[in-house]
């Protein structure tokens, strides 16, 4: 079983998702912001068009970082389920070209939080992000 984690009230959590119809096919994206006590914050999705998977999850990656940094927090907890994008972001691999700059991207926004970790969770962990990218594709 797979459960949100809480946080201090001082830390917010950003999840973000990327789905694809295909792949290549109609993508989309979300982030969502939590608080330390599971309240959601903001919501952002949107379309891509015809995208990949990688571009989806890290496009949901960015958004949702950037929605945090836009809010004025310090301390963010970052997870997705693309194992693959958390590893790119922790430069345990290198990103496909295709996706290099929103990588990089990524990466110069999460250095200005006083604190944050980025991990991989299940899709079952972070439904709120899960259903609101469903709705894009």
């Amino acid at each position: 079983m797979y459960s949100w984690s809480f946080h201090p009230n001082d830390w917010f959590k950003a999840n973000f998702d990327g789905a694809v119809e295909g792949n290549p096919g109609f993508a989309g994206y979300s982030g969502v912001i939590q608080n330390g006590a599971t309240f959601c914050i903001r919501v952002v999705a949107f379309p891509l068009g015809n995208q990949t998977n990688h571009l989806a999850e890290a496009m949901g990656a960015l958004q949702a970082i950037k929605l945090a940094h836009n809010l004025g927090f310090k301390f963010l907890s970052l997870e997705g389920d693309s194992k693959n994008i958390i590893n790119c972001l922790f430069g345990k691999h290198q990103p496909l070209w295709t996706i290099k700059n929103i990588i990089n991207s990524n990466k110069e926004m999460l250095e200005g939080f006083d604190q944050c970790y980025t991990s991989h969770d299940y899709r079952e962990a972070k439904r709120s992000a899960n259903c609101a990218t469903n709705e894009t594709v």
